[in-house]
């Protein structure tokens, strides 16, 4: 069964291969915000999310969190966690055009 996972895993990379990375595509975000959260504990994770950042148009932000795994996170860093990131939402999605029901 593991071979025949690895061999779906790579048939469904292949059928992307020739869509560019994230990295070479972000000229196209320019004028677009954008939320970046940068794992202080997850070294290689919280570079590739720098170097993103880094390269970002912006509007850009970025949040350096103590830690990465939200699952371990204690109840007060998931609050700040989530409060943080729909904040981010709130102030930068266009309002509705129709009310709520």
């Amino acid at each position: 069964m593991a071979r025949a996972g690895e061999l779906s895993v790579d048939w469904l990379i292949y059928a992307h291969h020739q869509v560019p990375p994230l990295s070479e595509r972000l000229r196209g975000l320019a004028g677009v915000p954008k939320l970046f959260l940068q794992p202080a504990d997850e070294h290689e994770l919280g570079d590739s999310t720098r170097q993103l950042f880094t390269k970002s148009p912006e509007p850009r932000e970025l949040v350096v969190l103590a830690h990465g795994n939200y699952v371990s996170l204690p109840e007060e860093e998931k609050r700040s966690y989530e409060n943080r990131v729909v904040t981010f939402f709130l102030l930068r999605l266009p309002p509705s055009a129709r009310p709520i029901k």
